[in-house]
């Protein structure tokens, strides 16, 4: 973590307890203290972990399909027009369309399971990692896939050679984007749907601790969302960043 993000940190926490002393009331705003207490206690209980890893399960598989689709697609677009025309159509229509609108279909076409789950996963990631894709190829130069032609290579190895590079910075965007919108997903369909699977994911999680009026744990629960989405990104995403962008030189 940057130097100037824990600044921001103990900033955001020293206001969140001004507000709680001010407002004197634990059902509306928690000391900072009493939350991270019901995180510990969550945690060793172990059912947060149970939850968190089953919504984690949930968004990796969402998001590693989605991926794999996005890439199929840019694959394809790279050698047929019509391909990128034809799913440029799509992102137009359906890139707007909250994923949260289309679960009273998902309902009716798969039911409440881990199944619709994962497809409104799909529908929230695919769109901007597309978008992101498709800006690159746009802009990608001409002379350096006519050189791949000259080499007679395969569709799949000029992709992986040629183009992979090249468009590496918007596709690793487009993953941030996903993964956030992939949590968003989640989250909201758990929160949707009730338990799903053996535990339910931390929007079960979140739904519970509502209904008891257990705002100390809401708030632990939106905590630990936190803290994975960062770990994630200072972790996975940045190891990413490290091994192709910075490597390469694209970026410093």
């Amino acid at each position: 973590m940057k130097r100037n993000n824990l600044v921001y940190l103990i900033i955001l926490a020293l206001f969140w307890e001004v507000t709680a002393m001010i407002l004197d009331s634990p059902q509306l705003m928690p000391s900072l203290v009493a939350v991270f207490k019901t995180l510990y206690l969550e945690l060793v209980k172990g059912k947060l972990w149970l939850y968190s890893l089953y919504s984690l399960l949930s968004i990796l598989i969402g998001l590693a399909a989605s991926l794999v689709l996005a890439l199929g697609i840019t694959i394809l677009s790279t050698r047929f027009l019509w391909v990128m025309d034809f799913f440029q159509f799509l992102n137009t229509l359906f890139h707007p369309l909250p994923g949260i609108a289309i679960l009273p279909l998902l309902i009716l076409w798969l039911g409440v399971g881990y199944e619709a789950v994962i497809f409104l996963i799909i529908h929230s990631v695919l769109w901007p990692v597309l978008t992101n894709l498709f800006t690159a190829l746009e802009t990608f130069p001409k002379t350096l896939s006519m050189v791949g032609d000259n080499y007679e290579m395969g569709l799949v190895r000029k992709f992986v050679f040629l183009y992979l590079p090249g468009i590496m910075p918007q596709f690793i965007a487009g993953v941030k984007t996903g993964w956030a919108r992939a949590f968003r997903a989640v989250i909201s369909a758990e929160m949707f749907f009730g338990a799903i699977g053996a535990t339910g994911g931390l929007g079960w999680f979140l739904v519970k601790k509502r209904a008891f009026m257990d705002t100390t744990g809401v708030f632990a629960g939106i905590v630990m969302i936190l803290v994975l989405g960062v770990i994630f990104e200072n972790i996975v995403l940045k190891g990413l960043e490290n091994k192709t962008t910075v490597k390469w030189g694209f970026k410093s």
